[in-house]
């Protein structure tokens, strides 16, 4: 075999080696519900596949390109959690094999696939919600493919690597808003290194606002464009800027130290792959990528994808998911670095791996109740406490059975999985009440047009949520809309069903009389003070609509 050929082929069996890992720790966890997030991604795909509109007919912050992922989940892989998650682990491995790419370029075939073998554990780590196909996770293919088109550009590349980085980041922006700062990033590193400068530049402006224009195009003529404006940058916005920032160090440390406890070996290479940056890079392969120039990429991709997990302030556990592609290449330096202080060189890629599994297999071992034998509902109960994202499915069948399929069901909480499960219309086009009750300017006249909906368009069913993380209220939030809900459910409704409070992994609906005499034993709607997770009302026969 010629000495060109068997690098190559060491690095596709290693690839080959790492998709089957990747498919090895998502086999224990495909199954798990889908969280609120999910459902709500869910929901809308349903929902435009069926001809309705983002924004318009379903209100959510998030760029629309999470629902079209989720729109070829749904029609390709089926509607389960586990064909969503299989769907998702599918496309997750596209990244893998650009970040195996990647880490090639950076230092050798051992270092590229040594960084995908981490990120293939990353990516499912349960305290990134990696049992969840969220908005980050998509995300990290665009951002790898734009890291690589820069990369290239950096090199020497023609101008169309500029254009097809702007484009890769402009998809990113378009699954979350943040991703526009590591997308400024690699802008700085084409103006620093690329020439002719200024046609790269331009170019990667034109790649970044092409795919955005598009998007606005396309809702505004289809006739939601102002609500698609309002949703992904004017609330958003107003979100993005509530938490104070004297809250970020204490915020950060809540939802960092789980993951520096079961992935600090992990990490501690990390940290020593980024202290030893000075040092040119250890290069098996003649890799061009090197030195000075790939030092600073890699220092500096990790600032700016800290800096983007940052932005808001609020450190929700995903948000780390951005951060996977600059740790695992530097996790990668790490372990090549111990390698090559073995003196026998035949031995460094073998100490490479062995470093790398036994790091993976630590957090493994750490977390075994996730990765190990036990129920999909337990596990998600484990990960998400009382949230009642595994009784979301026994209450979405009861609605099911009990409703024809146009009629609608309003949600008081932010449980549009039940919705997505039940394959019914919300009564409202705020399927999640995050944004009615946020104490930002607005919430006040989105509550009165939620109540405006629910009077003009009775709903046959109402389940009202009584967990504080489906509604995250403050001291100042309005509400108006829990009064004119109390007064609805009053005039015209009677509980039918309920999920008491419980920690076992086992759902617990319980329906009819006794869910009636479980609800009047402790009616209050505080978390605290209520008897149920859930309550399902619903409508009296002939009941008059209005409030």
């Amino acid at each position: 075999m010629s000495e060109a050929i068997r690098p190559r082929l060491a690095l596709g069996v290693g690839i080959g080696l790492v998709l089957v890992l990747a498919l090895l720790l998502r086999a224990p966890i495909a199954a798990m519900p889908l969280e609120r997030d999910e459902g709500g991604y869910a929901y809308i795909s349903l929902e435009w596949l069926g001809g309705a509109l983002p924004y318009r007919d379903a209100f959510d912050q998030k760029p629309p390109a999470i629902y079209l992922a989720y729109l070829v989940l749904l029609r390709f892989f089926g509607s389960t959690p586990a064909a969503i998650h299989w769907g998702t682990q599918a496309y997750t491995c596209l990244t893998l094999i650009l970040l195996a790419w990647l880490g090639t370029r950076f230092f050798s075939p051992v270092g590229g696939v040594a960084a995908s073998a981490m990120a293939a554990y990353l990516t499912t780590h349960p305290y990134l919600l990696g049992s969840s196909s969220n908005t980050e996770i998509f995300m990290l293919l665009p951002l790898a493919g734009m890291a690589l088109a820069c990369l290239f550009a950096m090199e020497g590349g023609a101008w169309g690597f500029s254009l097809l980085a702007g484009l890769l980041g402009g998809a990113c922006a378009l699954f979350k808003q943040v991703a526009l700062v590591q997308a400024g990033f690699f802008f700085l590193l084409v103006a620093w290194r690329a020439t002719p400068r200024w046609r790269h530049l331009a170019a990667f402006i034109a790649g970044g606002m092409l795919p955005i224009v598009l998007t606005w195009i396309y809702f505004w003529n289809a006739g939601a464009g102002q609500e698609f404006v309002d949703a992904v940058f004017g609330y958003n916005l107003l979100y993005a800027t509530r938490v104070p920032f004297s809250l970020y160090p204490v915020l950060f440390k809540n939802t960092f130290v789980p993951i520096l406890l079961s992935a600090w070996p992990l990490l501690a290479l990390a940290s020593l792959g980024l202290v030893s940056l000075g040092r040119s890079f250890p290069k098996e392969s003649g890799a061009p990528a090197g030195g000075a120039p790939g030092g600073l990429f890699l220092s500096g991709w990790l600032l700016f994808a800290f800096v983007a997990t940052s932005v808001s302030g609020y450190y929700r556990k995903h948000y780390f998911i951005q951060m996977i592609p600059p740790v695992t290449l530097l996790a990668a330096l790490g372990a090549v670095r111990l390698a090559h202080a073995v003196p026998r060189a035949r031995w460094r890629s073998t100490l490479v791996f062995l470093v790398v599994a036994a790091a993976i297999t630590f957090g493994l071992g750490k977390e075994w109740w996730y990765y190990g034998p036990a129920t999909p509902w337990a596990k998600s109960r484990h990960l998400y406490g009382i949230n009642p994202f595994a009784e979301s499915m026994e209450v979405a069948r009861f609605i099911a059975d009990g409703s024809r399929p146009d009629e609608r069901v309003f949600i008081y909480g932010s449980e549009p999985q039940i919705l997505f499960y039940a394959n019914r219309k919300s009564a409202s086009r705020y399927i999640y009440v995050y944004p009615l009750l946020a104490p930002v300017p607005g919430s006040l006249e989105r509550q009165r047009a939620a109540l405006g909906e629910l009077s003009k368009r009775p709903p046959r069913f109402i389940v009202v949520t009584h967990v504080y993380a489906s509604f995250l209220t403050a001291p100042d939030s309005p509400l108006a809309l829990l009064f004119g809900l109390q007064e609805l459910l009053r005039r015209g409704y009677h509980v039918v069903g309920a999920v008491p409070f419980e920690f076992g992994e086992a759902t617990s609906l319980v329906t009819g009389e006794e869910a009636r005499r479980i609800r009047e034993r402790k009616p209050s709607w505080k978390e605290d003070e209520a008897c149920c997770s859930l309550v399902i009302w619903e409508r009296n026969a002939g009941a008059g609509g209005g409030l």
